[in-house]
């Protein structure tokens, strides 16, 4: 009867040890999927995503851009007018993570040519709890922050 019930035990652990193996080697494929797709989202991402040109002064884009941000609920932590920066933290309802403290985001804004036309790049950090999709959320708060931009910049 003992001998009986030391073979279950070492069946037993034997089993947990296996099932152990088995759960640690599916974390790790998904660790390295999650990795692969990462990168190949970054490689789909394209730098005019997060750039748009104006036909504006710098002074009208600017100075639009501030009210965007208000207007969209953005925290503006910093601005410099002369180096056409404004920083601060993301606040959006679209994001598919809602870690307002950590959503970061650094305005660009620069004169391209003497004509009225005006850059304006945007760069946003993303900070997900667990397995997100740090692009498609950039992307969106992009596209927000340049759809306010540009009806802000309507009424000039």
């Amino acid at each position: 009867m003992m001998q009986e019930n030391g073979r279950r035990q070492t069946r037993s652990s034997v089993n947990l040890a296996a099932l152990g193996q088995v759960i640690a080697m599916m974390a790790l494929a998904v660790a390295l999927s999650c990795g692969s797709a990462q990168a190949n989202n970054k490689e789909k991402e394209k730098p005019e995503d997060y750039t748009t040109v104006y036909a504006f002064t710098y002074d009208e884009v600017f100075q639009a851009a501030d009210k965007a941000l208000m207007r969209l609920g953005w925290r503006v932590s910093s601005k410099d007018k002369d180096k056409g920066i404004i920083q601060g933290l993301v606040i959006d309802p679209n994001l598919s993570v809602m870690n307002y403290n950590k959503n970061q985001f650094e305005l660009h804004v620069e004169t391209v040519s003497s004509k009225p036309e005006t850059k304006v790049v945007v760069l946003i950090k993303v900070h997900h709890f667990f397995l997100g999709n740090d692009a498609s959320d950039r992307k969106i708060c992009a596209q927000d922050l340049f759809t306010e931009l540009q009806k802000v910049l309507a009424t000039y």
